[in-house]
Order: structure tokens, then C-alpha cells, then sequence
């Protein structure tokens, strides 16, 4: 049996999204969107109001607390800073989430964390510069690896003088071993 598209459907289809993770208002407009297109694509019928609903049911979530634009921006930010992203990083996953870029930097600021610190930590994460397991032998291999490291770290927005530090700091970390 085909069940129609209604304003519950889509409620129950978001509260059980809701319950599982954390979202924004675009996230969860573009998991509804995609629950549609799914159903228009199996050739079920669509109403006319579908979009309305879709708002509807967002702004029911969020009178309710249950979607906090502020609140999934403010774990975002602290999740991904341990994670060691870079502030760019950060900045271009809220934004894919609906999230303005000023909320996003004010968190950011909030943050211990600087962007040569959370280099430091995806170097620790990923196991490079200071912190590889095997050591290079000569001074030619360390050359090769210290710019490897830095173009790797500079492919994920962290800026020269950050990636700079953030070697620097994990060669000094594991040289007393």
C-alpha cells in the first residue's frame, strides 16, 4: 500500500530524522526534498501543497526546539575543531548546512582552538611530520616528507604559516624520543 505524502507523514519522516542526528533547517528541508523526489520518482503522487508542508513542518521543529540552526552550528564547530579542520573547512561544511557564515565565525572565535593548532592535530591524527611511525633516514627524505606534509596540510586550508607551525611544533613534540 502507497502511503500518500501528508503534513504527519513528513512530521513523523523528520522527527524520526531528528532522533537519530543533530541537523539545520536546510538539512532537513533537503532530506524532505529528497524523501519527495524519491516518491515522485516511484511514480506516487505528489500534492500540489508538498512544499508548504515541508515548511510547515520545519517551522513546527523548530518552535519545538528540536532543529537549533545555533546550537548545530556551535557542535559543528567544536567537533570539527578536535577533528583538526581547518577554519576554511569549517567555514565550507556549515555553509553546505544552511549556516551563515558570520554565525559560523563567531563560534570559531569562541574556540581555544587556533588554526595552527588544529593543524598540529590533524598531523597527530594522520600520523605525519613528527609524528610518523617510520622516520626518514637522511636529510634528503626529511626535506621531501617536511614539503609532502606541508602541501598536504595546505590542501586542506590550512594557510603556509599555520602548516609552518604545526610541523615545527610536532617535530619538537616526538624529538625527545
Amino acid at each position: 500500500m502507497i502511503k500518500p505524502i501528508t503534513e504527519k507523514r513528513l512530521y513523523n519522516i523528520t522527527l524520526f530524522y531528528l532522533s537519530k542526528y543533530d541537523s539545520s533547517r536546510e538539512k532537513v528541508r533537503q532530506m524532505l526534498l529528497r524523501r519527495i523526489e524519491k516518491e515522485r520518482q516511484q511514480g506516487n503522487a505528489i500534492p500540489d501543497t508538498a512544499y508548504d508542508m515541508i515548511d510547515s513542518v520545519i517551522n513546527k521543529m523548530c518552535s519545538l526546539g528540536y532543529i537549533d540552526d545555533n546550537r548545530f552550528a556551535e557542535n559543528q564547530v567544536r567537533i570539527l575543531s578536535r577533528q583538526g579542520k581547518s577554519a576554511t573547512a569549517i567555514i565550507q561544511k556549515l555553509n553546505q548546512a544552511g549556516i551563515e557564515t558570520s554565525t559560523i565565525q563567531s563560534f570559531l572565535h569562541e574556540q581555544k582552538e587556533t588554526d595552527s593548532h588544529r593543524a598540529f592535530l590533524w598531523l597527530k591524527r594522520r600520523s605525519k611530520g613528527g609524528f610518523r611511525l617510520k622516520k626518514p633516514t637522511n636529510e634528503e627524505e626529511k626535506k621531501l616528507l617536511y614539503q609532502k606534509d606541508l602541501a598536504s596540510l595546505s590542501r586542506n586550508g590550512f594557510s603556509y604559516t599555520d602548516a609552518q607551525q604545526a610541523l615545527r611544533k610536532s617535530y619538537e613534540n616526538t624529538s625527545d624520543d
